[in-house]
């Protein structure tokens, strides 16, 4: 008998900071009561609106530091760290969740090498509508913005190791891309089992 449930899989997705990430995300769960958001540990200070737990679990350096034994992975930007959860992960597949991990092109290469996951890199429509972004949700100086951009080429190179790429122009057309991916990976013929003489096979 042929297993139709779909295997808890893994999204990472990546992209410059004003691309649209948390807007993207924050529709896909809307849409997909079976997807879920894992909560990155950051040292880093809330911005407005950031709700502990919910955007970031904010901690100490000393707290950080303190649970490095269940991080997948961990990585330091511009003086704050931020790492990935081994035991929140293994809570949402025991759900049943496809988990998006929310995280930086660095740190995503390092959770790539860690478990299997399904790549997604979210690109802006231009330099100049990343650079208008960033300046009009008002959280950072015209210094910090620059030291954004300036990284965006850096990162950029990193597109060759993602699986797939979203330009997110209109978020509407983003989040169909999205979730077209998604209904993709989750119908793989490597996830299908069926059940012979009460033993459970696969095609890998």
């Amino acid at each position: 008998m042929f297993n139709s449930a779909p295997q808890p899989l893994s999204f990472i997705l990546s992209a410059p900071a004003g691309t649209g990430k948390t807007s993207l995300v924050n529709a896909i769960l809307q849409r997909h009561p079976n997807v879920t958001k894992h909560v990155s540990y950051t040292t880093r200070s809330p911005r407005p609106g950031e709700r502990d737990g919910h955007d970031y679990a904010f901690c100490s350096r000393d707290t950080f530091f303190a649970q490095q034994a269940d991080f997948l992975e961990s990585i330091e930007i511009a003086g704050h760290h931020y790492a990935t959860s081994r035991e929140q992960l293994a809570q949402q597949k025991e759900r049943s969740c496809h988990t998006i991990f929310v995280i930086d092109p660095a740190g995503a290469l390092r959770l790539m090498r860690a478990t299997p996951c399904v790549s997604i890199f979210l690109l802006p429509p231009s330099y100049e509508a990343l650079k208008q972004r960033l300046e009009k949700r008002n959280t950072e100086t015209a210094i910090e913005i620059q030291k954004r951009l300036d990284r965006v080429e850096k990162e950029l190179e990193m597109l060759v190791h993602y699986d797939y790429y979203i330009v997110n122009d209109v978020l509407e057309d983003a989040c169909q891309v999205f979730s077209a991916i998604l209904r993709a990976e989750e119908h793989k013929t490597k996830y299908l089992g069926w059940k012979s003489d009460g033993k459970e096979k696969s095609y890998e």
